[in-house]
């Protein structure tokens, strides 16, 4: 008779149980897909305030209302064409060059799968006849709000456009001045 103590410490003649091929196929495959969608999620994913920082600097700074006009949802392209923003980049061109260094992103608000909304703070430089001015950005009361759109994000709303009469404010304050 055998004891519990020999029964434990008897090898066994059973093989261990086998995957079988198409198991190892499939877990393989599923594996591959999670690491490739993963890295191109971390490659490719543009944050809400990044995407805000490149709308300011595109119309801004690079004074490119195409780039910055692409950066709005097909929903605010749609209500706001190109020419109204790029008559606010000209009428900003005289105000070259205009720095963004003293602004400040902060996400407010951000759900994955919809909407984010980002806060900007702080003051932009420019240049009027000569002189350096520093004026405090005033769009820094409201969120700017945006929407997915692919792995990044756009804004649901124009911040420059004639027909809204929204260009920062700059050229009040120039006129001010």
């Amino acid at each position: 008779m055998d004891t519990i103590e020999h029964q434990l410490t008897r090898p066994t003649t059973e093989s261990p149980r086998r995957l079988r091929p198409r198991t190892v196929i499939l877990c393989l495959m599923a594996g591959a897909v999670i690491v490739v969608l993963s890295s191109l999620a971390i490659i490719h994913y543009t944050s809400p305030s990044t995407t805000v920082r490149n709308y300011l600097t595109d119309l801004l700074v690079d004074q490119d209302a195409k780039s910055g006009y692409a950066l709005l949802c097909a929903s605010t392209q749609a209500k706001t064409s190109l020419k109204q923003v790029q008559i606010v980049v000209d009428e900003n061109k005289a105000l070259a060059p205009i720095h963004l260094d003293g602004l400040s992103y902060r996400l407010a608000d951000e759900n994955f799968f919809s909407d984010a909304h980002v806060r900007v703070s702080g003051s932009i430089t420019y240049s009027l006849n000569g002189s350096i001015q520093k004026m405090p950005i005033p769009i820094a009361a409201k969120p700017i709000s945006l929407h997915t759109s692919g792995l990044g994000w756009c804004l649901t709303e124009s911040i420059f456009s004639a027909d809204t009469g929204s260009s920062m404010g700059l050229r009040q304050r120039i006129s001010s001045t």
